[in-house]
């Protein structure tokens, strides 16, 4: 696979194309509100740098400010996003570390992945179609899956596949180490059990065994039937 070169951004436009890509990714809407909480940054700082990305032709907005990507700016992004998951792949298929370790590592590595080395990795790895988290690598597939069902909308009884975890559940590393410790990872078969909404809990089965699982966290886990 061929990567194409991108001019020079710096490294903060860089994480905004990511989180604004990867927010559309999920199935999101993206407004400045929402960027500021996934990014940890004020809301003033988000204003800046999508005032500037804005005039540099990566990102339009709609009547309703909403944030979409230009051609221009989800080419930059899927750069970015290919070289983050393939780092997390390097840290978890080669080096052995656990998904929970591997995504703020992947972040010390992304920006300076040259093409020769992304491609490279590529070969090395086998050319992996997703994250260890269960995102696709852009550049994998001939077209990107649709984002899956929360987990939270199914009901009891249903069983699916977990897809793929979001980026608020990836930075999580207690939980990471939670769900991984009961097998709860992309690729299972997850049974709901019961929900109770009164207490914002469910509990889903994982290969026999029952785990107990917040709602808010099951918002997060996309599955697929």
């Amino acid at each position: 696979m061929q990567s194409s070169s991108t001019e020079k951004t710096t490294p903060v436009i860089e994480d905004y194309l990511q989180t604004i890509y990867s927010l559309h990714a999920e199935g999101a809407s993206v407004i400045g509100a929402r960027l500021a909480e996934a990014m940890h940054v004020s809301a003033p700082s988000v204003t800046a740098v999508i005032h500037r990305m804005a005039g540099e032709g990566y990102i339009k907005l709609n009547e309703h400010k909403e944030i979409f990507l230009t051609e221009k700016g989800n080419s930059a992004a899927e750069i970015m996003v290919r070289r983050h998951r393939l780092a997390e792949r390097m840290l978890t298929d080669l080096l052995g570390m656990s998904w929970a370790d591997v995504h703020e590592e992947a972040h010390r590595f992304e920006h300076a992945i040259s093409n020769l080395v992304e491609q490279r990795l590529m070969e090395v790895l086998n050319s992996p179609a997703t994250c260890p988290h269960g995102s696709p690598i852009p550049g994998s597939r001939p077209t990107m899956p649709q984002p899956g069902i929360p987990l939270d909308r199914l009901k009891p009884g249903d069983t699916a596949k977990l897809q793929r975890v979001t980026e608020k559940v990836e930075v999580n590393r207690a939980l990471l180490i939670y769900l991984g410790d009961n097998k709860v990872k992309p690729g299972a078969t997850i049974k709901v059990v019961s929900i109770s909404p009164w207490d914002s809990n469910m509990v889903i089965t994982c290969e026999g065994k029952d785990v107990p699982i917040d709602l808010d966290t099951a918002a997060q886990m996309l599955m697929e039937r």
